[in-house]
């Protein structure tokens, strides 16, 4: 089992900010600069979440964290989880639009 992720990921786009909760690193929050109001939030659990199986044989569930926040292209807002899965969302309606789960 892996530490408990207390790091803010953020970056910052022309007009928004995107950052993750600081002590929940499964929520990902996007700011308008303009107007100070959050546009959009998306929380990967349970969603996302996966069996991790210990050393011992012991199955668990664990929240999949957000790992990096790619940026955001053509109205997409790209972020990988930490087990690889590569997400896109619509930055208007915080639909997800792309799923990459393998290379």
């Amino acid at each position: 089992m892996r530490q408990e992720n207390m790091d803010l990921i953020f970056i910052v786009t022309t007009n928004n900010l995107i950052s993750t909760e600081l002590f929940d690193s499964t929520i990902i929050n996007y700011f308008s600069l303009e107007s100070g109001i959050k546009l959009m939030q998306y929380s990967v659990t349970p969603r996302y979440d996966y069996i991790h199986t210990d050393v011992l044989g012991k199955e668990s569930i664990e929240k999949n964290e957000i790992w990096k926040i790619l940026g955001e292209y053509n109205g997409l807002l790209w972020v990988v989880l930490w087990t690889g899965v590569l997400i896109a969302f619509d930055v208007e309606t915080g639909e997800e639009k792309y799923i990459l789960r393998s290379p």
